[in-house]
Formats: structure tokens, C-alpha cells, sequence
């Protein structure tokens, strides 16, 4: 199984300790095949991974037993809640086994364990066969995130570098055969990447241009930080409506339109085949001042994308 991780795994050790606040889901490593929320959380420090883990026994198909349980919270839960804690779980007790999804909910939601006391609850699902919990989608991506509780079942680490280029993003699409090298492959050089745009601008000039515009209270500067503006991780917003733009640029802004081809549009972030597309047409519309438009998205990072195709205009 192939998920991304934003972190710091260069001291990895078989062991993953959690500060106040930093377990929703459970101690454990948190990983995801959705690309930008692991990127987001690999700034500053932190590194961008690739993991491989290997299959294993997961939260919601396992029990515990009632003994086990109980020997745990007289063990670890804080001395005022046990008694709640012990006769909550007993509302699930079956036949001596408890679901340990619900032993897990239970803690976490009554805040019954200090910090400290955290890493004994990975340690104790671990020694009773439970090895992580897969949650779907999170952050409402659509996406599976990995609450990894045994670290043994890590049977590869690839730390993503700047050269690397990423070729699926979506690792939800990702089958089972897919290894890490299908996944992430050298990123050419600049210079090769643009021959590449030169020629196949060659073979689709013959597609429809799409122009699209955006308005700035400042000039434009191609090393400007994207994640101090309000789009995804990435991307800029653009309208094709040019007295739109003329509206977000302000009376002493500036207009800029970029034009691309029409078959590098895609419908949404990913296209069907797993690859991020040089741009799309948002789902929402945008609007100023009762002027409207809409919104386009570009991916700055796409292997097409040069700002010297965008140009300033008289708008």
C-alpha cells in the first residue's frame, strides 16, 4: 500500500511519539494518498515521503478482549474516568471481546489518556495483532488516510526531492501492483522540459486557445509565494472574463492574461488518469462588484507551465 507522509522520518525509529492535541485518530504515523494535504504538512523542516506498507490486520475488523481491555485502563486511563470508561465498553461487550475500533473511540473522545500515556495505547494495539486504522476521506478528498500503529509493517521509504517528478498524485487510483519507481521518476531538466513544451506546442497549435486573465494590485513576480493567497496548494486563480480581472486588479492594478490549449484542460485537479492537469475550470463561479465570470485554476508546478507565457495587458 503506497501513501504519502509530510514529516520528519531521518531519525525514523520504531517508535512515534505524540505531543498534546496530535491524535485525533489514534497514536500512530499519519500518512495519505492524497497528495496536497501531505504536502501541506511537509513544510519549514519537514519532508515529503513516499511510504510503502505492507498489508496487515486493520482497527475496525479487530476485537479485544474484555480482559485485556479492562487491565488496560486500570493500567493507563486517568483514575476518575475508568469506572466511566469500563462500563461505557461494557455496552459492547460480546461473548468476552469488545470492538476495539469502539475501545479506541472510546478513549479518544473522553480524553481519558494523558499525552504521555498515548504511546502505550499504539504499544497495546500492537501486541494484540492490530497493526493500523484506515480512515476514508478525512479531509473530504476522497482519500484514505493511514493511521500506521506498527512501524514494522513500513517496508520502504522514499523521501520526494525537489528533482523528483511526481507522475500520479492520486494514490487511491494506485493498484496493488504499482511499485514506487511507476510512481515518481527523475525530473527531466529544465532545459529538456522546455524543448518538450516547444514541440508540443508545434504538434497542438492547431488546438483552440483558451485565454484567461487575472487581475493584481501589484506587477507580477514569478517567484511570488502561492500559499499566502487563498487557492489550493499550487495553483493560481484566473477568470476569463477580462473586466472581471479588471475588477479584483483594483484602479491602479494590473491585467495579465495567460493562453493555453484547450486539450491541456482538464475537469478537475486529477484527470481519469491519475495525472494533475495544467489547468481547469473551477466548480464555482467568481464575481465583483456585479461583474462575473469564471474561475479557472492553473497548476504552477505542471511540467507545461512557464510564466513567461503570461503577459501583461491594456485592460
Amino acid at each position: 500500500m503506497l501513501f504519502w507522509h509530510g514529516g520528519n522520518l531521518n531519525d525514523y525509529q520504531h517508535s512515534i511519539k505524540h505531543k498534546g492535541g496530535r491524535y485525533e485518530y489514534g497514536p500512530g504515523l499519519y500518512a495519505t494518498t492524497h497528495y496536497e494535504t501531505a504536502q501541506k504538512y511537509s513544510k519549514g523542516s519537514r519532508k515529503l515521503y513516499l511510504l510503502d506498507i505492507a498489508k496487515g490486520n486493520e482497527l475496525n475488523n479487530s476485537t479485544l478482549s474484555v480482559e485485556l481491555t479492562n487491565s488496560f485502563i486500570q493500567s493507563n486511563v486517568i483514575k476518575t474516568k475508568r469506572k466511566e470508561i469500563v462500563e461505557r465498553l461494557e455496552k459492547y461487550n460480546k461473548n468476552g471481546q469488545v470492538p476495539a475500533s469502539n475501545f479506541v473511540t472510546i478513549l479518544l473522545n473522553e480524553n481519558a489518556l494523558k499525552p504521555a500515556k498515548m504511546n502505550n495505547l499504539r504499544e497495546f494495539l500492537v501486541s494484540n495483532g492490530i497493526d493500523y486504522e484506515l480512515v476514508n476521506s478525512p479531509f473530504g478528498w476522497h482519500e484514505t488516510m493511514i493511521v500506521l500503529y506498527n512501524m514494522n509493517k513500513i517496508t520502504n521509504i522514499k523521501q520526494v526531492l525537489p528533482k523528483d517528478k511526481i507522475k500520479i498524485y492520486d494514490l487511491s487510483t494506485v493498484s496493488e501492483s504499482e511499485n514506487m519507481q511507476s510512481i515518481i521518476a527523475c525530473r527531466t531538466t529544465k532545459i529538456a522540459r522546455i524543448l518538450h513544451v516547444s514541440e508540443q506546442l508545434k504538434l497542438t497549435k492547431h488546438d483552440k486557445a483558451i485565454t484567461l486573465y487575472r487581475g493584481l494590485e501589484e506587477k507580477f513576480n514569478s517567484s511570488y509565494d502561492l500559499s499566502r493567497t487563498d487557492a489550493p496548494n499550487g495553483y493560481s486563480t484566473w477568470t476569463d472574463n477580462p473586466k472581471l480581472a479588471k475588477q479584483y486588479a483594483g484602479k491602479n492594478g494590473f491585467v495579465y492574461k495567460i493562453e493555453l490549449p484547450a486539450s491541456e484542460m482538464g475537469e478537475s485537479f486529477i484527470d481519469t488518469d491519475g495525472e494533475r492537469s495544467l489547468f481547469f475550470k473551477n466548480e464555482k463561479s467568481a464575481g465583483l462588484s456585479g461583474i462575473s465570470g469564471n474561475e479557472y485554476l492553473i497548476y504552477h508546478d505542471h511540467e507545461n507551465y512557464f510564466s513567461n507565457l503570461i503577459k501583461l495587458t491594456n485592460y
